[in-house]
């Protein structure tokens, strides 16, 4: 390591804020900074340049495979995204998010434009070579440009800490001051995500809660995060459905540790509602909640869809469970922050824009924020105009609207070959390319040889290990239970708006096969009789309804489980 890189380090961890993160140019390096972080679950090491191409950051987040031609980057919200990169030394093959550090280029920002692998440079034997030659004539000046960095180092420091002992709102988080980085990112968190903190520090549970695409489980991940940091704490991340048979079989105390702060989503279903989970749903909410009142030095964040908790309030009232406004995090509400950030994304996708007549170029704040025929955060409507502008008009039309425009996309993709094997993708919820399903694809005419271009999808699609796949609630009968022992990879929607558009698509060109091939929950979760509409569902004709209930669920359907789905009810109504 030369003198530069010492000094930029130094600076950077001794004050925060005049020097960018350094990331990791080689995979020992890679690897020593990710155990610092002690990631969780899905989550892996990631370190990224910011969108707006000034800073870089480090963050715990999912990693996905990167076409050649592009740089992975964090956006604005700390999702994980990618832009195309136009310079020498960019990626010219398919990689994995966490393997960026083999592509330095992708780790400039503006600043350094001008001497661009600067830190991989340094360690060549050249520059070695270089610095023994030119140091002793550099050593006076360094010398002097050293004493005043020191001078203004402590100056700067003080300033941090008086500005941040101001920041802190009780003396137990005194603790922190030896931190400054770290504060200084947490400063930066919209206010909402402070004072949800804070109040964890009196209540037991934090309900963190939202539309689809409003970030509930980045907020309460976030949360839960900052918390357990701040009060030495460990932090877990479950789905509802993983401690679900446990908490049946334990007691609490064996679930859930001391000095653990707990994230749990999930609840109700990945993609949609699923009516026969309600009740256990509702019971396994109310369980955690009464009994984490005896567990000491323990805390609970639960991330809850807006139309889920809507549904069970009433009956959580009933079990005396009353959600202060102290106690949740209303993530559908307008604020500054909120706004701050669509702008920021609408500006991005305008700027990538070089068609001066795209729709894209009239986007405002307001006229996304109409947009209100599907229950999605208005961050994600943004996210998904960014796939194909020619959609965006279709997005502002009050009779398409999101779902209808990404379903008329996924219709074209498969109708000219871009994407021919969607259904066969959708049916199983995700695609590994180690595994071919015969009797699935034949019904879909597709051969396995279509599977082979990956490319051409990669810009809907991330790629995930498959024992981190969500749990299915269908699991419990063994009737479709994939194979999650395995290590390696596969392909799934970076987004699970993604898939319910796509479940539309395929639905629409091929309802019976859907029903009696894609996976259970999806059906369960987004396919309804006329007599239950629902934003995210479709509604299945009569046909299609007999056949999943007579054929697919056979004696199933007589199960206490099931028999409440609007599905089986209407069939069985019918049938009387």
């Amino acid at each position: 390591m030369d003198i530069l890189t010492f000094l930029l380090i130094m600076i950077s961890f001794t004050v925060g804020d005049l020097s960018t993160i350094i990331c990791p140019l080689n995979e020992t390096e890679w690897n020593v900074r990710s155990k610092t972080k002690v990631c969780q679950g899905k989550d892996d090491y990631h370190c990224l340049v910011m969108e707006d191409g000034k800073t870089r950051e480090e963050k715990c987040i999912e990693r996905t495979l990167i076409m050649n031609g592009n740089c992975p980057i964090f956006t604005n919200d700390y999702y994980l995204h990618w832009r195309t990169c136009n310079k020498t030394g960019c990626p010219s093959i398919p990689y994995r998010s966490d393997e960026v550090y083999n592509f330095p280029v992708c780790f400039e920002i503006e600043s350094e434009e001008n001497n661009l692998h600067w830190s991989q440079q340094s360690r060549s034997k050249d520059d070695a070579f270089a610095l023994k030659i030119g140091l002793p004539l550099g050593l006076i000046p360094a010398v002097l440009v050293i004493s005043i960095v020191v001078i203004l180092i402590i100056k700067k420091r003080r300033q941090t800490l008086k500005c941040l002992s101001g920041f802190r709102r009780n003396d137990d988080d005194d603790d922190d001051a030896n931190d400054v980085p770290e504060l200084r990112k947490l400063v930066k968190k919209p206010e909402y995500i402070s004072i949800a903190v804070d109040h964890l520090k009196t209540k037991k549970i934090i309900y963190v809660i939202g539309q689809l695409g409003n970030s509930v489980s980045t907020s309460g991940k976030k949360i839960t995060k900052i918390y357990a940091k701040r009060h030495q704490m460990s932090d877990h991340y479950y789905n509802y459905l993983d401690i679900s048979q446990k908490f049946s079989e334990h007691c609490p105390e064996k679930v859930f540790k001391r000095k653990t702060v707990n994230f749990i989503d999930g609840w109700g279903g990945l993609w949609n509602e699923n009516p026969c989970e309600r009740k256990r749903t509702l019971d396994i909410l109310v369980q955690v909640a009464e009994q984490s009142k005896s567990l000491d030095n323990t805390k609970f964040v639960f991330g809850l869809r807006t139309e889920i908790h809507e549904r069970l309030k009433d009956e959580l009232l009933k079990q005396e469970i009353r959600i202060s406004e102290y106690e949740r995090v209303l993530l559908d509400n307008s604020s500054i922050y909120k706004r701050k950030k669509v702008v920021e994304e609408i500006n991005l996708l305008q700027n990538s824009c070089s068609d001066g007549g795209c729709g894209c170029k009239s986007l405002t704040f307001e006229r996304v924020s109409e947009i209100d025929q599907v229950p999605i955060g208005t961050f994600l409507v943004v996210k998904l105009m960014s796939l194909d502008h020619k959609m965006i008009p279709d997005f502002l039309r009050r009779n398409i609207g999101p779902l209808k425009a990404v379903q008329n996309l996924f219709e074209g993709l498969m109708e000219d070959q871009t994407w021919p094997w969607l259904p066969y993708f959708v049916c199983l919820g995700y695609h590994d390319n180690k595994e071919f399903k015969q009797e699935i694809a034949s019904e879909f005419d597709i051969s396995e040889d279509m599977l082979s271009e990956p490319e051409k999808v990669a810009k809907y699609t991330k790629m995930l290990d498959k024992d981190k796949l969500a749990p299915m609630w269908s699991e419990r009968f063994d009737l479709e239970k994939p194979k999650k022992d395995e290590t390696r990879e596969v392909r799934v929607f970076w987004h699970n708006f993604l898939y319910i558009c796509a479940f539309h698509a395929c639905y629409k060109k091929y309802p019976k096969q859907m029903i009696q091939f894609c996976n259970l929950d999806a059906i369960l979760q987004l396919v309804r009789p006329m007599s239950h509409p629902d934003p995210l569902a479709i509604i299945a004709c009569e046909k299609d309804i007999d056949l999943f209930c007579e054929e697919r669920l056979k004696n199933l359907a007589d199960d206490s489980v099931f028999k409440e789905h609007p599905l089986v009810l209407d069939w069985r109504k019918r049938k009387e």
